[in-house]
């Protein structure tokens, strides 16, 4: 487990980015494959790597889960006033998404740049 003292307007996300840099650990970047699906039949395995959304819940009675960079940069510290005064340990889990988020000029980027690697000449004019 990863132990720190943070101040109490730190975000969840600040949190495990800290732990990043701390442990040297890759929280917030993690590539993996989805869990296997398992149907009457068989168990599909799908090979599409995608992003691994960190998942944080406090280990508290009445506590959800924070999902994504989104809901867990708007979470702080001191959000969980009622245990403001105790050590909060939290939960760590990931939830695999095929495709991060992104708007249509960086999709188009990704795109561009696919298609020149793709279709780049290689060797330059006149090589065979």
């Amino acid at each position: 487990y990863l132990k720190g003292s943070f101040d109490a307007e730190t975000s969840l996300w600040d949190v495990l980015k800290a732990f990043e840099t701390k442990e040297n650990v890759n929280i917030t970047r993690v590539i993996g494959l989805p869990d296997p699906v398992d149907t009457p039949l068989m168990t599909i395995q799908y090979n599409v790597k995608g992003y691994m959304k960190p998942i944080v819940q406090p280990l508290l009675d009445d506590s959800k889960k924070m999902i994504g960079k989104e809901q867990l940069s708007a979470v702080k510290l001191k959000n969980l006033q009622k245990y403001a005064k105790q050590i909060v340990k939290l939960r760590l889990t990931f939830k695999y998404t095929q495709l991060p988020k992104m708007d249509e000029a960086t999709k188009q980027k990704m795109v561009e740049k696919v298609r020149g690697i793709l279709f780049e000449k290689k060797g330059g004019k006149g090589s065979n």
